[in-house]
């Protein structure tokens, strides 16, 4: 699939790891914005308040889990062998 052959470019990503990122995520072509990705990772911030309290931001958790473990595990991986992305996370 020629989605799993742009994502296999990055370093770090490999041929199974893509292929589940296609697999939850579908037909990448669908998705007007990233947002919507995002959301159907389940990765989109909300802010857990009630009243006059103000809580804190968290992920809302609503979207695919499996999705969720796969862009885990691929950043994990991706931290130890693309020194791009080693370096943005000692920066945060």
């Amino acid at each position: 699939m020629p989605e799993v052959q742009k994502i296999t470019q990055i370093k770090g990503f490999g041929i199974t790891t893509a292929s589940g990122v296609v697999a939850e995520l579908g037909n990448i072509k669908e998705y007007r914005t990233p947002k919507q990705m995002i959301k159907m990772a389940g990765l989109s911030l909300t802010e857990n308040s009630s009243g006059q309290k103000k809580g804190k931001m968290s992920i809302s958790k609503r979207g695919r889990k499996d999705l969720r473990k796969i862009l885990y595990q691929a950043v994990v991986g991706m931290i130890r062998t693309n020194e791009a992305f080693h370096k943005l996370y000692q920066y945060y």
